[in-house]
């Protein structure tokens, strides 16, 4: 979220999801993945999300000076939310602390998806993200 959109009264900070879908993009839902935070825009550069046909993949730096990493798996199969309170099916499971799988890749090839700067929001009081 932009500063100061959705901050509540700004002693807890922003609560930040992504969303996801496993139909197909019928339908999405979204998943908590960082609590707390007064700057989203900075803060997220801590985060990594990846996707397999299955799994949805978060993880987190946890050291400025070390490369130490926390990744979190999250299975994925049509019809289940995250956000709701329902238990997962029997065989599935969340892994914590687990490996971000090796070689990924976009449809068309890439290693990661990178916003273009050059977009801008037509509202001119939009507030931009930080360069």
């Amino acid at each position: 979220y932009p500063d100061g959109l959705i901050c509540g009264n700004g002693e807890k900070g922003c609560v930040v999801p992504l969303w996801y879908s496993t139909d197909g993009g019928k339908t999405f839902h979204s998943k908590v993945y960082m609590d707390h935070s007064f700057n989203a825009f900075e803060d997220s550069k801590n985060y990594t999300v990846a996707v397999t046909k299955d799994s949805l993949f978060i993880s987190q730096s946890i050291s400025k000076t070390a490369d130490a990493v926390e990744v979190d798996r999250y299975p994925l199969f049509p019809g289940f939310v995250y956000e709701s309170k329902e238990k997962l099916p029997e065989g599935k499971h969340i892994e914590f602390d687990t490996k971000m799988p090796d070689g990924l890749r976009t449809p068309s090839g890439q290693d990661r998806i990178i916003c273009d700067p050059s977009i801008k929001p037509t509202n001119p009081d939009a507030p931009l993200a930080p360069q």
